[in-house]
């Protein structure tokens, strides 16, 4: 090392200046990662996040014990007990209406559902149908969101696939016709279809998947998968976050 550059380095002013340079940079590497944190953080509890907070089907007909049993259903129907405050209350629940179907698997245009196979039969004579048209239970199933954060979850959507007898894929049954905002604390639903060949039993267990997609306050995407199973011999849901 050359005497000058000697001289550089032991002069005091020199050191001073490069400590103070260094100072300086640490200063900045503190006060950027502490503001990463802290927006990490406010992120955390304030940023909307879209969650699922209830499944379960829709009921389409409610009976006392005393109708279901004199019901001439044609068929053995499944009925779901009322209960309440953990009392079973003496009425019954059916989570499905009966519906025509073409030989593809889609409804027949403008006809009505119905509970009884007699039933069956007055829909098709009013429809004028030849032979006997497929019957399929036709469920629903409401799902409930909720944007859990305090800033809106923009250009929701929600897509829900199940896995059903009659397809090798799951099948989509709900899809957004379009992006919505969600509010913070507001809730939106889904009601998604189902619909199984009277003959068929009942997919056990079944089992959904949704696909949400959002946009944060900053405008960053987010997409996330929930997985769904309904135990129908339990009549139980489970579903993940």
């Amino acid at each position: 090392m050359s005497s000058e550059a000697q001289r550089f380095f032991s002069d005091p002013k020199v050191a001073l200046s490069v400590f103070a340079i260094f100072i300086s940079a640490f200063s900045l590497f503190w006060t950027l990662a502490n503001q990463w944190e802290q927006n990490r953080r406010w992120d955390m509890l304030n940023v909307g996040r879209v969650e699922l907070t209830d499944v379960g089907f829709i009921i389409w007909k409610e009976l006392s014990k005393e109708e279901a049993l004199v019901t001439n259903w044609g068929y053995n129907p499944t009925l779901y007990s009322v209960v309440q405050d953990r009392v079973h209350r003496g009425k019954y629940q059916l989570p499905y209406e009966l519906v025509l179907m073409t030989l593809d698997g889609s409804r027949i245009p403008h006809s009505n559902g119905f509970f009884t196979l007699l039933e069956a039969e007055d829909e098709a004579k009013r429809l004028h149908l030849q032979g006997n048209p497929p019957i399929y239970k036709h469920y629903q199933v409401q799902l409930d969101f909720r944007n859990t954060g305090s800033t809106t979850s923009k250009e929701t959507t929600i897509k829900v696939t199940a896995r059903l007898p009659d397809s090798q894929e799951p099948a989509v049954v709900f899809n957004s016709v379009e992006p919505v905002d969600v509010l913070p604390s507001s809730s939106i639903n889904a009601a998604a279809n189902i619909f199984v060949p009277l003959d068929v039993a009942f997919p056990h267990p079944l089992r959904f998947q949704i696909l949400l997609g959002y946009k944060d306050v900053h405008g960053r995407a987010a997409s996330r998968e929930i997985p769904v199973i309904y135990d129908e011999s339990q009549n139980y849901w489970t579903h993940g976050h």
